[in-house]
């Protein structure tokens, strides 16, 4: 029951208070849950860009090194403080599941032909990622760099420009 206050007075996790609650009762952690039902949405779109985050990164370690995607979102969720910042931070979590799926478009469209939606696309998530957190800026102008080290730099610079400004436009209608 200690765990379980301690956790509300200092506004943690709910999660942490219903599990240390379980170790008490189970009436414990059940009280711990329902005396901060508002949290409870937020947590639960924290968990959904965590997931996402994990299986994205399950099929680039697949994609690039078969065998160990598995591997690497398991380390990724259960070795860093991936999790402890999805459950603590909320824009943290997911910030980097936007900015790590624009490294995906941005990925996906290098396996083929060039096609500007994709770069533009991967502009409009790289934007997105910034309106969480603006330190994701920083992963946006590597990205941009990495969309326009192909062949026709100069239209895939503009592709990728237009996604992230349209991201702009769309979050700050009165600019």
């Amino acid at each position: 029951m200690t765990a379980a206050l301690l956790c509300f007075v200092f506004g943690a996790w709910p999660l942490i208070a219903f599990v240390g609650g379980l170790g008490f009762s189970p009436l414990t952690g059940i009280a711990a849950l329902a005396t901060s039902p508002a949290s409870i949405p937020r947590l639960r779109v924290q968990i959904y860009a965590l997931v996402l985050l994990l299986f994205l990164v399950r099929g680039v370690g697949e994609r690039l090194v078969p065998g160990y995607g598995t591997a690497a979102a398991i380390t990724l969720g259960l070795a860093t403080i991936l999790m402890t910042f999805a459950t603590e931070f909320f824009s943290h979590a997911i910030s980097t599941t936007v900015a790590f799926g624009a490294f995906c478009v941005l990925m996906r469209e290098r396996q083929g032909e060039p096609r500007p939606a994709l770069v533009a696309l991967g502009g409009l998530l790289a934007g997105l990622a910034c309106t969480f957190e603006v330190q994701a800026g920083l992963v946006g102008v590597v990205l941009a760099a990495y969309a326009i080290a192909r062949g026709g730099w100069l239209r895939r610079a503009g592709a990728y420009a237009g996604g992230a400004a349209a991201m702009a436009r769309a979050i700050c209608p009165t600019t």
